[in-house]
């Protein structure tokens, strides 16, 4: 028993030192340096895009640029792309089989109660790694939203900009146009978002003039 245990140790211990293989990417538009992880056989950018725009950020030097979903899409350096949903899921998927075959998590009627339990566990575990200061060198940051057409006033009358989320919500932008039971939203487009609250995280739809931020993951 005692070999056993320290034999799953060793191999946690791989895992973890596998999960962490950092490196680094200058942009070759800019010269920024972007510092970047391997999880599973995908390579991601492991802080927020701060390419090109000006002005949508709380904290440009922290969080990064956030970006219109139109924006998003030409934003990544060559080399690497937005990445979509099904990229999204594989990452989480590195750390544990959350997603089935079908890149759906399983409904808890369709679980028996071990497996329910066992697929929290992995849910919540993959949530600490991927925050900033977690085991997975991700980092993920809570960057909040900002919105250019938030309406207020008499009957609305008042067109602003406003932000809101940081410190609580961040959502990353994905190559996906927001579709359900094969019907696309044109003015929707697909994010993955992290809450902090809850230690919540998934893909949602969101606006498409929303700006969110951007991790770009590399070309295989």
């Amino acid at each position: 028993m005692k070999k056993l245990i320290i034999m799953t140790a060793i191999s946690l211990m791989i895992m973890s030192l596998a999960a962490q293989e950092k490196g680094n990417f200058k942009d070759s538009r800019d010269g920024k340096v972007y510092k970047t992880v391997k999880l599973g056989d995908q390579t991601w950018m492991a802080e927020n895009l701060k390419f090109g725009l000006k002005g949508h950020s709380y904290d440009y030097h922290t969080y990064g640029w956030l970006y219109s979903w139109e924006e998003a899409k030409e934003s990544c350096p060559p080399g690497w792309h937005l990445p979509s949903v099904d990229e999204w899921k594989d990452m989480i998927n590195s750390f544990g089989e959350l997603y089935n075959e079908n890149g759906k998590l399983p409904l808890r009627k369709e679980v028996p109660k071990e497996e329910l339990k066992r697929l929290n566990e992995i849910y919540i575990s993959t949530f600490q790694a991927l925050q900033s200061g977690g085991s997975s060198g991700f980092d993920v940051l809570y960057a909040g939203q900002q919105d250019p057409h938030t309406f207020q006033g008499v009957n609305l009358s008042t067109v602003r900009s406003t932000y809101s989320g940081l410190g609580t919500l961040t959502h990353f932008w994905t190559s996906d146009d927001f579709k359900e039971e094969k019907k696309i939203y044109s003015t929707l487009a697909t994010s993955f978002h992290f809450q902090k609250s809850g230690k919540r995280y998934g893909e949602m739809a969101l606006r498409k003039s929303i700006r969110s931020s951007v991790r770009c993951v590399q070309d295989k």
